[in-house]
């Protein structure tokens, strides 16, 4: 019995990462729907510079404006203590060095996390929309998005320099387990309980990838912050 529930536990316990790194390896096919936005959410840049990680996005931006599944393209992101552009900004720039329309681009140099980004941009947003983002983050960023009201599919890059086995694979796994939870405690319990949570996985995560303490530092007391006011 004893080892009956031990597999029981471990196939619970596998069941998020796989459904994590499955929906990372889906993408809409082309073609098969007419898209009307396209939302890349921002992420870490260096004076103006994307990281590898936001140009693999941008890349993948580009190359969906141009076989026309999207009309409207959203770049989202803002700043971080310090920063002088916004993520919003430098992948509008990225996107315009890459040819893309400039009438087609819409800057919303708002949000630090996910969730922020799709408050900000939603009224922006014309269904059905697509979100590109990492693979590991695509489950998550649609379950976001629905939570929100925003009818949208998500189609994970193919340029992520994030590979398994790598130790940035298996953080970036574990990011996404803490994300999920986050999102299913907004999702039960609301976001009070969630900001509370999410702080407290902020801080662990910093210490865990160091050269990013400073980012996650601030989210996590802006998390914080938001708890004490949804209170």
């Amino acid at each position: 019995m004893g080892m009956k529930l031990r597999m029981i536990a471990l196939a619970c316990s596998l069941l998020p990462s796989a459904a994590i790194v499955a929906r990372g390896v889906w993408r809409p096919r082309l073609g098969s729907k007419k898209y009307q936005s396209v939302i890349v959410l921002g992420t870490a840049q260096y004076n103006g510079v994307p990281s590898r990680q936001f140009a693999g996005r941008l890349q993948w931006t580009e190359r969906l404006w141009r076989a026309r599944r999207a009309m409207e393209v959203i770049t989202v992101g803002g700043k971080l203590p310090g920063d002088v552009y916004s993520e919003a900004e430098v992948g509008r720039e990225y996107l315009l060095k890459s040819h893309v329309d400039p009438e087609a681009i819409t800057v919303v140099a708002e949000g630090s996390d996910t969730w922020e980004s799709f408050e900000h941009a939603k009224e922006h947003l014309l269904a059905p929309v697509l979100i590109v983002t990492d693979p590991m983050h695509a489950l998550r960023s649609e379950w976001i998005a629905r939570l929100q009201g925003i009818r949208a599919v998500a189609s994970p890059t193919p340029f992520s320099p994030t590979r398994f086995p790598s130790k940035a694979w298996w953080l970036s796994l574990a990011h996404e387990h803490g994300g999920l939870a986050v999102v299913a405690l907004t999702a039960v319990l609301g976001r009070a309980k969630s900001y509370e949570v999410e702080s407290w996985l902020r801080r662990i995560e910093g210490h865990l990838r160091p050269n990013r303490k400073a980012r996650h530092e601030f989210l996590a007391q802006r998390s914080a912050r938001l708890a004490q006011q949804h209170r």
